[in-house]
């Protein structure tokens, strides 16, 4: 491997590590809020709907079109993940019934 594919490498290993970081970070505020991605999907089409405006009149390379179109969907794919995540967690803890006291101690006891 050449010193150009090494780089690459490297490159895309960050790529892929920050990628992985921002989808741990919008699952854990999706966590934390449950209207998060909804208030983040309405931000981002204010967004790139505010950009695009600005640049439109002398901005019409197909490219440019592309990546907004492209970035609006990668992001999001990110807030569905984390938006169906939570509510399968919170499924998931809904049906799991606590622990008694009772069942503490018999289950203490059967451990020995």
């Amino acid at each position: 491997m050449d010193s150009r594919e090494e780089q690459g490498v490297v490159f895309y290993a960050k790529i892929n590590a920050h990628d992985i970081l921002v989808r741990m970070l919008v699952v854990e505020c999706q966590r934390r809020d449950p209207q998060f991605a909804e208030r983040c999907r309405n931000a981002l089409d204010i967004a790139l709907g505010k950009l695009r405006a600005e640049n439109y009149p002398s901005d019409l390379d197909p490219l440019a079109v592309e990546i907004t179109a492209k970035t609006r969907t990668i992001i999001r794919e990110i807030l569905d993940v984390a938006e169906n995540a939570d509510a399968e967690m919170r499924r998931v803890l809904a049906s799991i019934k606590p622990v008694t006291l009772r069942r503490r101690i018999l289950n203490w006891f059967e451990r020995g």
